[in-house]
């Protein structure tokens, strides 16, 4: 543990700190909210820690928890909302209590990894980013993948339900896909999976919504903000576009439909894996009702 650093020598060398990071604050690890200095006592300021970076949920990989266990510094690199934190975190002990102080930097367009000529390829934003969209988009179809459903949907819902704003997710699987590889090739499955993900994003509203690949030859559409009214628009448009899409592969005309479930929420009890369940009961309601429908 630094022993030497106060919360008297942060104040008192205030200054050079500032110049180096945009924000300073002492914050208590095990409630994660941050303190205010007002003369020699600390009270609770009222805001959570990970509020100040734009997140919705305390860090998994928090490093004040860390400090506060190994009673060390440690540094990390935050990314949110295609912006970079540099985050050092430092322990103190104040009234026999151990507290951290919290250095945060935004370094997205002033932190460099190695050396290029122009300075851009190698900024540590790019690269995360880069990294991040590798963990998080299909590569076949251009859309996120199974991670980033499971990543983004909690939060969405989170949001919505903070808000008193439904959610709606449709479920979207293509008819016979199996008869398509059989008959075609697998290339020309990629293909049709490749030019629908491109169909479906031609329909949601705006950049609030999303698509992601949620296994094989299913998709999930996610709709914030929209009830069951909207979303059946919403599915809808979508049905009726791959309806009128040629699909057209090595001179090959082919002809697919697809079923749709859609479900929508604004109960704040619903956990993710109930509200994606009920999504997949009216898929299957739909498949099991002819196919080339839409349940709701």
């Amino acid at each position: 543990m630094d022993k030497d650093i106060t919360i008297d020598f942060i104040e008192n060398n205030l200054n050079i700190f500032q110049k180096l990071y945009d924000v300073i604050r002492v914050v208590d690890p095990i409630t994660k909210r941050v303190l205010l200095y007002n003369g020699n006592t600390l009270i609770e300021k009222g805001s959570s820690c990970f509020n100040k970076i734009g997140k919705e949920a305390i860090c998994e990989n928090c490093i004040s928890i860390r400090a506060l266990k190994d009673k060390k510094t440690y540094m990390k690199i935050e990314s949110v909302d295609n912006k970079s934190y540099l985050i050092t975190v430092l322990p103190i002990e104040v009234d026999n209590k151990t507290l951290i102080v919290e250095l945060i930097k935004d370094a997205t367009d002033s932190l460099f990894y190695g050396h290029s000529l122009d300075g851009k390829g190698c900024k540590v934003s790019n690269i995360i980013n880069d990294l991040k969209l590798m963990t998080i988009r299909d590569s076949l179809t251009d859309i996120g993948n199974r991670r980033f459903i499971d990543e983004t949907l909690p939060i969405d819902m989170k949001v919505c339900f903070k808000k008193d704003e439904p959610i709606s997710i449709i479920m979207v699987d293509v008819d016979y896909f199996k008869s398509i590889n059989d008959r075609f090739g697998h290339t020309t499955g990629d293909f049709v999976l490749k030019e629908l993900a491109g169909c479906l994003k031609q329909c949601i509203r705006n950049k609030k919504d999303w698509i992601g690949r949620y296994g094989g030859e299913e998709f999930l559409v996610c709709i914030p903000g929209a009830d069951e009214k909207a979303a059946l628009v919403i599915a809808e448009r979508m049905h009726e576009r791959i309806a009128k899409k040629k699909f057209i592969y090595n001179n090959e005309d082919i002809k697919i439909t697809a079923s749709f479930g859609i479900c929508s929420t604004s109960n704040k009890e619903i956990t993710v894996e109930e509200f994606l369940n009920l999504a997949d009961k009216k898929l299957y309601e739909a498949k099991n009702a002819g196919r080339n429908r839409i349940v709701f």
